[in-house]
């Protein structure tokens, strides 16, 4: 656990260590809106190839491999962004966000299909405070742009909080090397007879599908929040007296860290599905603010963090307990969920090219209430795609569920009672003596050496038997 943990945090800081740099990056680089949205892109898309790549990996090679690759992707990533201040060239700034996105991505996945396989094995929800790393990451990114300072490089900042990435990266390697106790690969460990979801892949990607659109939706309005929060706090900032972006900024991930703790305590009592609805309403009251109120921006967007911030592992944990049969589910929700954070920020960035700043929220609040309602319409605890486990001692054989199984397991139990009985033929025709008298295969027929009865080991009592044709009449 303490593995997957560092692995989210190690995530959260690279990703806060650029998004606390982005007003730098375009007031030096003279971005526009259109290219902040092609970075960010780059960035969503480079995570996707790393989620991409961790889930094949995964399958072959073992866990720490998968982590190490990770780790120096992250550093590689680390060296070329801190070489941007000194070069001011726009093609490194892509290369770095590429490398770095492609560790972050690998590093991603594979924390979530070992927290996944924890919650399996452990039967609890871990996968909100597994994801609480990721916004301590993100905390710990704020507060180190937040003392760099405003409107300077922070040569420091960033190299500082991409080191305390790949390092913390490399200590979960060296965890799933030793104790291994997390599982070291991305199957599913096997459950209980009876016990999960259906074994059939249409069952199971039909009960996943939904699960996969309500993330790609409310991820898309995180990851706006992620890029574009700092862009609005520098937009809305009236001189020395408002808020700075990073204190903004750093509102908003630590509403996102509060949020994750509180519903991972609050799924002890409630489902999952109740809990994604109350904070996809806290967002959407956040999103709202934001447009109508710009004064209280540091509270809005604190709102819009807490309610959006715990759709992620959410929907993951769900994903997980519905497609535990597959162990291609938890990636593809996932790489649902980077979807959204490419299409979301970066559709963003160019739409607001042509029309401002304006058009962030009120397109975010568009997308939350879509998610809403794919939520409270589709994924109703009692609807047809949810799929609840079955007790054990009342539930069926797992070949009952699939025709194409229970006719497998039949034609199984056929073949072996045909074998059985040609064997017992080809033994009655090697012995004639057996053919009319005997129904049980004897394997050595011995002859008493004093009477010359004919004895059949393994009597009743442990010694030998006289077979029924040889006793004398009474």
């Amino acid at each position: 656990m303490l593995g997957v943990s560092a692995v989210f945090v190690a995530c959260g800081v690279a990703q806060a260590s650029w998004a606390v740099q982005l007003p730098w990056f375009r007031a030096v680089l003279a971005l526009s809106d259109g290219d902040t949205g092609l970075l960010t892109a780059a960035l969503s898309a480079s995570c996707c190839a790393g989620l991409a790549v961790g889930s094949c990996a995964l399958r072959r090679v073992l866990a720490p491999r998968v982590l190490s690759f990770a780790a120096v992707a992250i550093v590689v990533g680390a060296v070329l962004l801190q070489a941007v201040p000194a070069t001011r060239s726009l093609p490194v700034l892509t290369t770095a966000l590429a490398v770095l996105g492609l560790g972050i991505g690998t590093a991603d996945v594979a924390a979530n299909v070992l927290g996944g396989s924890v919650e399996q094995r452990t039967g609890r929800v871990l996968l909100p405070v597994l994801h609480a790393g990721y916004s301590a990451g993100l905390v710990t990114g704020a507060v180190l742009g937040l003392l760099a300072g405003e409107g300077t490089p922070s040569v420091g900042a960033v190299p500082l909080g991409l080191c305390v990435a790949s390092a913390l990266t490399g200590l979960v390697a060296l965890r799933v090397a030793e104790g291994r106790a997390d599982g070291s690969r991305s199957e599913p460990t096997p459950t209980a007879r009876g016990a999960g979801v259906p074994v059939g892949r249409r069952s199971a990607w039909h009960a996943v599908v939904p699960l996969g659109v309500v993330l790609a939706l409310a991820a898309a309005v995180e990851g706006i929040g992620d890029t574009w929060v700092p862009v609005l706090a520098a937009d809305r900032t009236a001189g020395p007296v408002g808020p700075s972006p990073a204190l903004v900024y750093l509102a908003f991930t630590a509403a996102v860290l509060v949020s994750r703790l509180v519903v991972h305590l609050a799924g002890r009592r409630w489902p999952r599905l109740v809990l994604l609805r109350a904070a996809l309403l806290v967002g959407g009251s956040g999103l709202v603010l934001v447009v109508v109120d710009g004064a209280a921006l540091p509270v809005a967007v604190a709102l819009w963090g807490a309610g959006t911030g715990v759709a992620f592992p959410l929907l993951v944990s769900e994903a997980a307990a519905r497609g535990a049969a597959s162990p291609r589910v938890v990636p593809a929700v996932t790489a649902a969920g980077y979807a959204g954070f490419l299409l979301g920020p970066a559709g963003v960035g160019l739409l607001s090219q042509s029309t401002g700043h304006g058009v962030i929220p009120v397109l975010s609040v568009v997308l939350l209430l879509a998610a809403l309602l794919v939520a409270v319409a589709v994924l109703r605890p009692g609807s047809s795609v949810s799929v609840a486990p079955l007790p054990v001692s009342t539930a069926p054989h797992p070949s009952a569920a699939d025709p194409e199984r229970r006719s497998d397991h039949v034609s199984r139990l056929a073949a072996s009672s045909l074998r059985r009985w040609s064997a017992r033929r080809r033994v009655r025709a090697t012995r004639p003596g057996l053919a009319a008298t005997s129904t049980h295969p004897t394997p050595t027929v011995g002859t008493h050496p004093t009477t010359g009865d004919v004895r059949v080991p393994g009597g009743s009592r442990g010694g030998p038997r006289r077979r029924r044709s040889d006793r004398p009449p009474r």
